[in-house]
Parts: C-alpha cells; structure tokens; sequence
C-alpha cells in the first residue's frame, strides 16, 4: 500500500485507469478489467479494507489523524493475470488479484490532506473458464452441460473432462456473454493487452480444433491438409468474414502445402500476433 497524492477519481473507471497506470499495465482495457468486478469475495476484502485504511492512515500521518472519504468510493478493482494450459484440458484461467483504491481527506487537528491509498489487498482469486465451455458460450449451448447447482451469484456445472465441478460467478458469464456477441474470442483477448496477443493463436487453434475436429469419421478436419474454405471458416469464426478473408489473402502465400487446417490458422494467428 502507499499513498500516491491528490488523484481526480471519477467513479469505478477511473479507479481502474489509476490502477492501470501506477502498475504500468496500461495496456489492459477498461473492458478487460471491469469483465472481472464481481468475480471476488467484496464482502470479505470489505472487512479487511477497513483494518488496512486505519493502519496505513495513522502510520502515514500519525495515530490522532482523521479522515473521511469523498461522495465516491473506496473501489476495490481486480487486476487480471491471463494463463492458458493445454494439458490436461485446454482452459485459459485468471489470476485476479484485488486493488484498494481510497481517495480521503485527511485531518490532523490543524491542517488537512487530500490524498490517495492504493494497493494490493487480500489474496489473488484463480477463475478457470475451459476451452469446452467457451466454445458452448460462442455457439450458445451451455444447456448441453448438467447444471449442478445456483446460489444467486454463481453456477455449478458439470463439464466432462474437468475432474471437479465449475463454479463461474454469474456476472462474470453474462459479461462475456455479451461482449462475445459483437468481438471475437481474439478480440476479446487482445483487451488484455500484451497477455492476451500472446495467448491468442493458443486459444484459437484450441477452438478451432474443437469446432472442427469431431466433424470428420476419417480423420478430424483440423488434422487434415488445409484449405481455403476450412481455414477461413475457422478465422470467420474468430474474427468475422471480412477480416477473415483479408488476414486469409496476406498470409496464404507463406503457408506450406503439407500444413494441416490447424497448423495453418496457428501459422496465420502467430504472424498476426507478432505484428500486433
């Protein structure tokens, strides 16, 4: 925790841009941060807000100090950590770790203080969302998994393949939900900035796989010799049709004959990925 001086803060958002900034992960969109808000234990960090707001105030300006906050806040904001694992079961998971952030005048008996905490409290919080689930949300068939249980704020599920129940705080799905009706997964990912340009050609070759590899009896067709119409199907559906094609018509030339519908949208995916 440390104070940072006199910020203007206008509400949750500009908390977030404070947090952003003095953390330097400013690449990260409001967006991004926001999907995430009620994905943690408020109550609980509010109880721990309290204890840490009195230790640092009298520790910073003295015991006999007072203080009082303005008409907004304080904002407990989570910062999100992006990982992706393809073993045992392709998933992308969120480490999200709590920030504090309290404007407040201070006062000493003679003079006050306008001033700003902030800083990292509680424990971070781990948020999994498996590649089976996120394909179900893109085609809207989250009814195909057995619901285990609903408490007001979260879903049970059960997912085959995951040894353990997933529990997803019901804020958060139907954020993404509805980001995810009008960005691509790819898009979406690159709100998190550097992370999320390095996680992308995983997540969309994952995808891609699972849209395609159950279609063929042979052999899957993302294991098969790519094409054209295959290969554009699988970016259309990242990326939208127009996009698809003009990414599809630049990197074409560089892909080997030999590649599979996979290894070719991963080949397209990594070259984007490095120019971004």
């Amino acid at each position: 925790m440390r104070f940072v001086g006199d910020k203007d803060i206008s509400g949750v958002d500009g908390a977030i841009r404070l947090i952003l900034k003095e953390t330097g992960r400013q690449d990260i969109s409001l967006e991004a941060v926001r999907l995430f808000l009620k994905s943690f234990d408020e109550p609980g960090l509010r109880m721990e807000e309290e204890k840490v707001l009195k230790s640092e105030v009298h520790q910073h300006y003295g015991r006999n100090t007072r203080w009082r906050y303005p008409s907004e806040g304080p904002w407990l904001v989570p910062l999100p950590h992006l990982r992706y694992d393809a073993l045992p079961t392709p998933m992308l998971s969120f480490g999200l770790q709590p920030y504090l952030v309290a404007g407040m005048t201070v006062l000493d008996g003679k003079y006050s203080y306008h001033d700003t905490l902030l800083g990292p409290i509680g424990k971070p919080y781990k948020l999994t969302l498996p590649m089976i689930f996120l394909q179900a949300m893109l085609n809207e068939s989250l009814g195909h998994f057995t619901l285990l249980s609903k408490d007001g704020t979260s879903t049970t599920w059960d997912i085959p393949g995951l040894k353990e129940p997933l529990t997803l705080p019901d804020d958060f799905v139907t954020r993404l939900s509805s980001i995810l009706e009008s960005k691509s997964v790819v898009s979406w990912l690159l709100s998190f900035g550097k992370q999320g340009r390095k996680l992308a050609p995983q997540v969309a070759g994952c995808l891609f796989g699972l849209q395609f590899g159950g279609k063929s009896k042979t052999q899957p067709i993302s294991e098969q010799v790519w094409s054209k119409d295959i290969v554009i199907a699988g970016l259309t559906k990242l990326y939208g049709e127009q996009k698809a094609r003009t990414m599809f018509n630049n990197e074409s030339p560089h892909l080997s004959p030999g590649m599979t519908n996979e290894d070719a949208l991963r080949a397209i995916l990594q070259t984007i990925g490095k120019e971004g």
